[in-house]
């Protein structure tokens, strides 16, 4: 698991910016047709509402009952699947 509270902040962080992009892009592509340079550019201007939220969502409402499902239906044994599981 993660040690401190701010190794925890910083990796929800980074792990909600890249998945919100990666759908934020996503869904831009099927919309327009396909992907293209304007996908990139316009989804970056659609995250500022968007990534803020999934934050919030991940550290308040889903950490503990993701983290207690997790331990509870899976025991690997290494520590740091557990860790991606509990975090993706």
């Amino acid at each position: 698991m993660l040690e401190s509270k701010l190794e925890n902040f910083v990796f929800t962080v980074m792990m909600a910016f890249v998945m919100v992009y990666a759908m934020i892009c996503y869904n831009i592509a099927l919309t327009i047709g396909g992907m293209r340079d304007a996908v990139l550019l316009d989804a970056f201007r659609k995250m500022m509402i968007m990534w803020p939220v999934a934050i919030i969502l991940e550290m308040f409402v889903f950490e503990k009952p993701v983290i207690y499902l997790t331990q509870r239906l899976i025991t690997p044994e290494t520590p740091i699947l557990l860790i991606i599981l509990i975090r993706c």
